[in-house]
């Protein structure tokens, strides 16, 4: 089981009416695999390819692999995150 806190700002903060969570899941999984299971059905029309995100406050892409108590910053492209 990995345990992972989710950070999220701008745009995606306002929709999902939070600006933080903590995710369980079972195995590992790259950045881009958990958004578009965790999150993108939640809010509709995400790419994430157009975001950017942070690992442990690193940047990372969307083919990093997530691990056990890392905490991923997700940021859309209003807060500067666009890919374009």
């Amino acid at each position: 089981m990995f345990r992972m806190k989710i950070l999220y700002f701008a745009s995606l903060r306002e929709h999902l009416g939070r600006s933080e969570e903590y995710f369980t899941i079972d195995t590992k999984t790259t950045v881009k695999v958990f958004f578009m299971e965790n999150i993108s059905g939640r809010v509709k029309g995400l790419n994430p390819e157009k975001f950017l995100y942070a690992i442990n406050e690193e940047m990372a892409d969307a083919d990093a692999e997530l691990s056990d108590d890392d905490t991923l910053a997700i940021m859309p492209p209003l807060s500067g995150g666009s890919r374009e």
